[in-house]
């Protein structure tokens, strides 16, 4: 599977720990969900119910 040229930048572990905070607050939208967290500089700026309401869970 190829994957379109990204420019990804490295993401802080704090963001890791905001993106899971996030994920159990709400977990109506977030459960039995994965998610792969990236950055790109030229990513449109999206709330984390917007982000997880757009991964298909089970």
């Amino acid at each position: 599977m190829s994957h379109p040229k990204v420019l990804l930048q490295c993401i802080s572990r704090d963001q890791v720990a905001e993106v899971a905070v996030e994920a159990l607050l709400d977990e109506e939208e977030s459960s039995y969900k994965v998610v792969e967290i990236v950055a790109s500089a030229d990513a449109p700026k999206r709330s984390y119910k917007d982000l997880f309401a757009s991964v298909k869970g089970h």
